[in-house]
C-alpha cells in the first residue's frame, strides 16, 4: 500500500516519461487525478516533477533491478 504522504508513479522511460501507473492518492498530494495522467506524458500535468525526473535519469542512478527511484 502507498503511504498517504507519498504517491506511486510508474513511467515508461523510453517514451518521454509517459505515466503507465499512478496511485489513487495522486489527487491528494499533487492535485491531479490519477486517471487523467495515465497514458499521458508526465510533463503535461506535472512539469516540475517531469523536469526533476529527467535530471535524475540523466544522472544514471538506478538500483540493481533496473528500476529508478525518486525519493
Amino acid at each position: 500500500s502507498i503511504q498517504p504522504h507519498g504517491v506511486l508513479l510508474a513511467l515508461r522511460l523510453g517514451s518521454d516519461l509517459v505515466v503507465s501507473h499512478a496511485s489513487s492518492n495522486l489527487q491528494a498530494v499533487f492535485g491531479v487525478a490519477a486517471r487523467s495522467v495515465v497514458g499521458r506524458r508526465l510533463e503535461e500535468h506535472l512539469p516540475e516533477l517531469a523536469r526533476i525526473a529527467a535530471e535524475f535519469l540523466e544522472a544514471g542512478e538506478s538500483d540493481d533491478g533496473g528500476a529508478t527511484f525518486l525519493k
